[in-house]
């Protein structure tokens, strides 16, 4: 059974969740009179918060090295497949975030990005098991959707909707990455 969350709150996973899909997606179209491009990002942190490891922030189409990860996409929705019983011990969380492709040169911002929501499943079922809708109202360029994070030996997804107004830049450099 899915779970519609809020910001803030969390689910369980159910136990044994092994493989699950995590999907990004918005409403697809043009913003300030550019095209929408949002990309999608997944970051492995550590008990304190930032990136486990260099190469643990990755662009959506440009995993494969972070562990336990596989890449898919379709037009206003980026999808990965995460293998939580292949995440490094040394992860406490990963964050699933998203970004507006040259926001500041085009003007743009989630705040007019529709329909902006984190989606994630059972990877063999399809079954979804969380849903959370961005209410973005302020003009962030980029934000943490939600995390997968540990509890115990099962898996939470909670809501997170942080936003940034400086963004993937301000992300990275809020999970300990120099920019």
């Amino acid at each position: 059974m899915s779970t519609s969350l809020i910001r803030g709150a969390n689910t369980a996973l159910p136990p044994g969740t092994g493989r699950v899909l995590v999907s990004v997606g918005w409403r697809p179209g043009d913003v300030a009179g550019q095209p929408l491009e949002v990309d999608a990002v997944v970051i492995a942190v550590d008990v304190r918060g930032h990136v486990a490891a260099p190469d643990r922030l990755a662009l959506f189409g440009e995993l494969g090295q972070l562990d336990g990860t596989t890449p898919g996409t379709t037009a206003a929705d980026e999808q990965v497949v995460i293998d939580l019983s292949a995440v490094p011990d040394d992860v406490d969380r990963v964050q699933i975030g998203a970004a507006v492709f040259r926001a500041a040169e085009r003007g743009q911002s989630f705040a007019a990005v529709p329909g902006v929501h984190l989606r994630v499943a059972d990877a063999s079922s399809g079954a979804e098991l969380g849903r959370y809708e961005l209410q973005e109202t302020s003009p962030v360029t980029a934000v943490v959707l939600g995390e997968l994070y540990r509890h115990g030996d099962e898996w939470k997804l909670r809501a997170v909707g942080q936003g940034y107004r400086d963004g993937m830049a301000a992300l990275a450099r809020d999970v300990g990455v120099p920019v």
